[in-house]
């Protein structure tokens, strides 16, 4: 837990200051949960559009 705290607030490491490659940023995790919003969606419409052709009722998830 303590070196969590010590990321927090400087995300640089201590040898010869390179970024962390786990600190993204707010910015890009908003971009990656879009990106997985989209890919699930996709997900799902194929999976309604297969029970459909099959005559299978499916239940809409989202």
């Amino acid at each position: 837990m303590r070196s969590f705290r010590r990321l927090r607030p400087s995300p640089q490491s201590a040898n010869g200051g390179a970024a962390n490659p786990f600190v993204i940023g707010r910015v890009r995790t908003q971009r990656f949960m879009k990106v997985m919003e989209v890919m699930v969606r996709g997900r799902i419409a194929q999976d309604e559009e297969t029970s459909a052709a099959r005559g299978r009722r499916t239940l809409a998830c989202c």
